[in-house]
Protein backbone atom coordinates (compact mmCIF):
# COMPACT_ATOMS: atom_id res chain seq x y z
CA UNK A 1 0.00 0.00 0.00
CA UNK A 2 1.33 3.00 -1.47
CA UNK A 3 1.00 6.47 1.01
CA UNK A 4 0.24 10.23 0.20
CA UNK A 5 1.84 12.94 1.82
CA UNK A 6 -0.38 15.63 3.00
CA UNK A 7 2.01 18.73 4.36
CA UNK A 8 -0.27 21.28 6.42
CA UNK A 9 1.38 25.28 7.46
CA UNK A 10 1.52 25.98 10.92
CA UNK A 11 -1.94 27.50 10.94
CA UNK A 12 -3.35 24.55 9.76
CA UNK A 13 -2.36 22.47 12.64
CA UNK A 14 -3.88 24.85 14.96
CA UNK A 15 -7.83 24.29 13.49
CA UNK A 16 -6.93 20.82 13.27
CA UNK A 17 -6.53 20.28 16.86
CA UNK A 18 -9.94 18.52 18.55
CA UNK A 19 -11.15 15.35 19.07
CA UNK A 20 -14.35 12.38 18.04
CA UNK A 21 -13.73 10.29 21.04
CA UNK A 22 -15.18 12.45 24.06
CA UNK A 23 -12.51 13.90 25.68
CA UNK A 24 -12.31 16.91 25.52
CA UNK A 25 -8.69 18.59 26.25
CA UNK A 26 -8.30 22.08 27.56
CA UNK A 27 -4.52 22.08 26.93
CA UNK A 28 -5.29 21.87 23.11
CA UNK A 29 -8.46 24.65 22.69
CA UNK A 30 -5.56 26.92 24.10
CA UNK A 31 -3.12 25.99 21.29
CA UNK A 32 -1.53 29.65 19.61
CA UNK A 33 -2.65 29.70 16.19
CA UNK A 34 0.46 31.66 13.51
CA UNK A 35 1.05 35.14 13.85
CA UNK A 36 -0.43 36.21 10.39
CA UNK A 37 -3.19 35.07 8.19
CA UNK A 38 -2.45 31.93 7.20
CA UNK A 39 -4.68 30.06 4.13
CA UNK A 40 -5.96 26.28 4.86
CA UNK A 41 -4.14 23.98 2.23
CA UNK A 42 -3.42 20.68 1.38
CA UNK A 43 -0.10 19.76 0.01
CA UNK A 44 0.22 16.78 -1.41
CA UNK A 45 3.34 14.15 -2.95
CA UNK A 46 4.46 11.07 -3.70
CA UNK A 47 0.55 10.54 -4.89
CA UNK A 48 -1.22 7.06 -5.05
CA UNK A 49 -3.67 6.69 -2.83
CA UNK A 50 -6.42 4.69 -5.14
CA UNK A 51 -10.11 4.37 -4.55
CA UNK A 52 -11.96 1.97 -7.15
CA UNK A 53 -13.07 4.93 -9.24
CA UNK A 54 -9.92 7.06 -8.91
CA UNK A 55 -7.14 8.30 -6.98
CA UNK A 56 -8.15 10.78 -4.03
CA UNK A 57 -4.99 13.34 -4.91
CA UNK A 58 -6.74 12.74 -9.17
CA UNK A 59 -9.08 14.95 -7.80
CA UNK A 60 -10.20 18.49 -9.19
CA UNK A 61 -11.57 19.18 -5.92
CA UNK A 62 -12.65 17.65 -2.12
CA UNK A 63 -14.97 18.73 0.49
CA UNK A 64 -13.82 19.87 3.53
CA UNK A 65 -16.09 20.53 6.56
CA UNK A 66 -15.60 22.23 10.16
CA UNK A 67 -17.28 22.24 13.53
CA UNK A 68 -16.72 23.42 16.90
CA UNK A 69 -17.38 22.44 20.18
CA UNK A 70 -18.03 19.32 22.38
CA UNK A 71 -18.54 16.24 20.53
CA UNK A 72 -22.52 15.67 20.20
CA UNK A 73 -23.10 18.97 20.25
CA UNK A 74 -21.04 20.48 17.87
CA UNK A 75 -22.05 23.67 15.53
CA UNK A 76 -20.81 24.13 11.78
CA UNK A 77 -18.42 26.52 11.78
CA UNK A 78 -17.79 26.34 7.67
CA UNK A 79 -17.26 24.30 4.73
CA UNK A 80 -15.47 24.78 1.74
CA UNK A 81 -14.30 23.06 -1.63
CA UNK A 82 -10.50 22.17 -1.37
CA UNK A 83 -9.71 23.42 -5.14
CA UNK A 84 -6.39 21.92 -7.04
CA UNK A 85 -3.66 24.00 -7.92
CA UNK A 86 -0.02 22.57 -8.78
CA UNK A 87 -0.04 19.84 -5.91
CA UNK A 88 -1.68 21.61 -2.97
CA UNK A 89 -5.54 22.20 -2.30
CA UNK A 90 -6.75 25.50 -0.90
CA UNK A 91 -9.71 26.21 0.87
CA UNK A 92 -9.65 30.15 0.79
CA UNK A 93 -10.53 29.29 4.69
CA UNK A 94 -8.11 31.36 7.41
CA UNK A 95 -7.09 29.80 10.59
CA UNK A 96 -7.58 30.93 13.58
CA UNK A 97 -5.00 33.10 15.84
CA UNK A 98 -6.40 30.15 18.90
CA UNK A 99 -8.01 26.89 18.47
CA UNK A 100 -11.50 26.81 18.73
CA UNK A 101 -11.22 23.08 18.80
CA UNK A 102 -12.07 22.89 15.58
CA UNK A 103 -13.30 19.01 13.95
CA UNK A 104 -12.77 18.13 10.61
CA UNK A 105 -13.97 15.75 7.91
CA UNK A 106 -12.69 15.26 4.60
CA UNK A 107 -14.98 12.93 1.47
CA UNK A 108 -14.93 13.33 -2.15
CA UNK A 109 -18.96 13.75 -2.55
CA UNK A 110 -20.78 16.41 -0.65
CA UNK A 111 -20.65 16.94 3.17
CA UNK A 112 -23.75 18.21 5.66
CA UNK A 113 -23.71 18.36 9.08
CA UNK A 114 -26.15 17.30 11.87
CA UNK A 115 -25.89 17.70 15.91
CA UNK A 116 -24.80 13.67 15.85
CA UNK A 117 -21.25 14.48 13.74
CA UNK A 118 -20.69 14.90 10.13
CA UNK A 119 -22.64 12.92 7.31
CA UNK A 120 -21.83 12.46 3.39
CA UNK A 121 -24.28 11.22 1.03
CA UNK A 122 -23.61 7.71 -0.86
CA UNK A 123 -24.73 6.18 -3.75
CA UNK A 124 -25.03 3.39 -5.89
CA UNK A 125 -22.83 5.13 -9.14
CA UNK A 126 -20.11 6.15 -7.61
CA UNK A 127 -17.10 4.65 -5.14
CA UNK A 128 -17.04 6.92 -2.01
CA UNK A 129 -14.13 7.92 0.52
CA UNK A 130 -14.04 10.10 3.67
CA UNK A 131 -12.08 10.58 6.72
CA UNK A 132 -12.14 12.57 9.89
CA UNK A 133 -8.81 12.85 12.14
CA UNK A 134 -9.95 12.44 15.04
CA UNK A 135 -7.18 13.76 17.69
CA UNK A 136 -4.39 15.32 15.85
CA UNK A 137 -1.14 16.72 17.14
CA UNK A 138 0.76 19.78 16.28
CA UNK A 139 3.81 19.37 15.30
CA UNK A 140 3.65 15.87 15.05
CA UNK A 141 2.86 13.30 12.28
CA UNK A 142 -0.16 11.74 12.29
CA UNK A 143 -2.60 9.58 10.39
CA UNK A 144 -5.56 10.19 8.20
CA UNK A 145 -7.52 7.78 8.03
CA UNK A 146 -9.95 7.54 4.71
CA UNK A 147 -12.16 4.55 3.96
CA UNK A 148 -15.36 3.25 2.05
CA UNK A 149 -18.09 3.32 3.95
CA UNK A 150 -20.14 1.72 0.99
CA UNK A 151 -20.10 -2.04 0.18
CA UNK A 152 -18.71 -2.56 -3.16
CA UNK A 153 -20.48 -5.77 -5.22
CA UNK A 154 -17.68 -6.78 -7.55
CA UNK A 155 -17.41 -10.58 -9.46
CA UNK A 156 -20.78 -12.80 -9.29
CA UNK A 157 -20.73 -16.60 -10.66
CA UNK A 158 -22.88 -18.81 -11.19
CA UNK A 159 -21.54 -22.67 -11.48
CA UNK A 160 -23.25 -26.23 -11.40
CA UNK A 161 -22.21 -29.54 -10.70
CA UNK A 162 -20.58 -31.16 -12.82
CA UNK A 163 -21.76 -32.67 -16.48
CA UNK A 164 -24.70 -29.94 -16.03
CA UNK A 165 -24.81 -26.90 -18.46
CA UNK A 166 -26.33 -23.47 -17.32
CA UNK A 167 -27.87 -21.01 -19.74
CA UNK A 168 -30.17 -17.95 -19.62
CA UNK A 169 -28.71 -16.98 -15.94
CA UNK A 170 -29.59 -13.71 -14.45
CA UNK A 171 -29.29 -12.71 -10.77
CA UNK A 172 -30.20 -9.68 -8.80
CA UNK A 173 -30.70 -8.43 -5.46
CA UNK A 174 -33.96 -7.12 -3.71
CA UNK A 175 -34.65 -4.07 -1.49
CA UNK A 176 -31.21 -2.94 -1.67
CA UNK A 177 -30.29 0.06 0.24
CA UNK A 178 -28.50 1.46 -2.48
CA UNK A 179 -28.10 5.29 -1.21
CA UNK A 180 -28.01 7.41 2.11
CA UNK A 181 -26.62 9.49 4.39
CA UNK A 182 -23.18 8.28 6.02
CA UNK A 183 -21.92 9.89 9.58
CA UNK A 184 -18.48 10.21 9.10
CA UNK A 185 -17.68 10.24 13.29
CA UNK A 186 -20.32 7.37 14.03
CA UNK A 187 -20.11 5.15 11.07
CA UNK A 188 -24.01 5.30 10.82
CA UNK A 189 -26.01 5.02 7.93
CA UNK A 190 -29.58 7.10 7.74
CA UNK A 191 -32.21 8.01 5.37
CA UNK A 192 -31.11 5.15 2.78
CA UNK A 193 -33.13 4.88 -0.42
CA UNK A 194 -33.77 1.39 -1.15
CA UNK A 195 -34.66 -0.09 -4.84
CA UNK A 196 -36.47 -2.82 -5.51
CA UNK A 197 -34.32 -4.78 -8.00
CA UNK A 198 -30.91 -4.11 -8.23
CA UNK A 199 -29.38 -6.33 -11.26
CA UNK A 200 -26.38 -7.71 -11.35
CA UNK A 201 -23.86 -8.67 -14.32
CA UNK A 202 -22.77 -12.28 -13.88
CA UNK A 203 -19.17 -11.79 -14.40
CA UNK A 204 -18.18 -8.19 -13.11
CA UNK A 205 -19.92 -5.65 -11.30
CA UNK A 206 -18.92 -2.31 -9.50
CA UNK A 207 -22.02 -1.78 -7.83
CA UNK A 208 -21.72 0.63 -4.01
CA UNK A 209 -24.73 0.17 -1.77
CA UNK A 210 -25.50 0.00 1.93
CA UNK A 211 -23.14 -2.71 4.02
CA UNK A 212 -25.68 -5.55 5.22
CA UNK A 213 -27.67 -8.61 4.57
CA UNK A 214 -29.93 -9.15 1.21
CA UNK A 215 -31.96 -11.29 -0.60
CA UNK A 216 -30.58 -12.62 -3.45
CA UNK A 217 -32.63 -14.24 -6.51
CA UNK A 218 -31.11 -16.11 -9.29
CA UNK A 219 -32.93 -17.40 -12.65
CA UNK A 220 -31.01 -19.99 -14.63
CA UNK A 221 -32.21 -23.01 -17.30
CA UNK A 222 -30.20 -26.37 -16.47
CA UNK A 223 -29.38 -29.10 -18.86
CA UNK A 224 -27.78 -32.19 -19.06
CA UNK A 225 -28.39 -34.90 -22.03
CA UNK A 226 -32.13 -34.79 -22.56
CA UNK A 227 -33.24 -32.79 -19.43
CA UNK A 228 -33.43 -29.49 -19.36
CA UNK A 229 -35.74 -27.10 -16.62
CA UNK A 230 -35.71 -23.43 -15.55
CA UNK A 231 -35.65 -22.36 -12.24
CA UNK A 232 -35.71 -19.24 -9.93
CA UNK A 233 -33.77 -19.62 -6.30
CA UNK A 234 -33.12 -17.07 -3.67
CA UNK A 235 -30.83 -17.36 -0.53
CA UNK A 236 -29.20 -14.81 1.91
CA UNK A 237 -26.04 -12.87 1.29
CA UNK A 238 -24.49 -10.24 3.60
CA UNK A 239 -22.07 -7.45 1.96
CA UNK A 240 -19.56 -6.06 4.28
CA UNK A 241 -18.05 -2.46 4.15
CA UNK A 242 -15.13 -1.42 3.14
CA UNK A 243 -14.09 -4.49 0.80
CA UNK A 244 -15.05 -5.65 -2.68
CA UNK A 245 -17.90 -8.68 -2.32
CA UNK A 246 -17.31 -11.52 -4.59
CA UNK A 247 -20.44 -13.15 -4.74
CA UNK A 248 -20.91 -16.97 -6.04
CA UNK A 249 -23.68 -19.47 -6.12
CA UNK A 250 -23.75 -23.26 -6.63
CA UNK A 251 -26.48 -24.86 -7.87
CA UNK A 252 -25.80 -28.94 -6.62
CA UNK A 253 -26.62 -32.08 -8.40
CA UNK A 254 -30.56 -31.92 -7.84
CA UNK A 255 -31.02 -28.59 -9.76
CA UNK A 256 -34.47 -28.46 -7.96
CA UNK A 257 -33.45 -28.49 -4.25
CA UNK A 258 -29.66 -27.43 -4.21
CA UNK A 259 -28.37 -23.59 -4.43
CA UNK A 260 -25.82 -22.18 -2.26
CA UNK A 261 -24.88 -18.71 -1.80
CA UNK A 262 -21.66 -17.67 -0.22
CA UNK A 263 -19.27 -14.40 -0.39
CA UNK A 264 -15.94 -13.88 -0.62
CA UNK A 265 -14.50 -9.99 0.26
CA UNK A 266 -11.27 -8.73 -0.30
CA UNK A 267 -9.78 -5.57 1.08
CA UNK A 268 -10.39 -1.90 -1.07
CA UNK A 269 -7.32 -0.16 -1.76
CA UNK A 270 -7.55 3.21 -0.30
CA UNK A 271 -6.42 3.05 3.60
CA UNK A 272 -4.38 5.42 5.17
CA UNK A 273 -2.16 8.38 4.49
CA UNK A 274 0.49 10.50 6.57
CA UNK A 275 -0.29 14.17 7.47
CA UNK A 276 3.05 16.05 8.79
CA UNK A 277 1.37 19.17 10.71
CA UNK A 278 4.72 21.57 11.32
Amino acid sequence: MKRTLFVLSAAAAAALLSSCNKMDSPALASQEGPSIAKEIRFQVSDVDISTKVSEVTGLNSFNVLATTGNEGSESKKWDATASKSGNSYGTQKYWPSTDPSYHFYASNAAISFNQDGSTVEGSAAADLVCAYLAQPVHNASNTLNFIHPQARVGEVSVTAASGYTLSDVSTYMANVKESGKYNIRTSAWSDCRSTDKLNLTVGTNDKYIVPGSYVMYVTYTISKGDYSASFTKSGSVYVSQGKINSISVRIADEPAVGISFSVNVSPWEAKAVSLILP
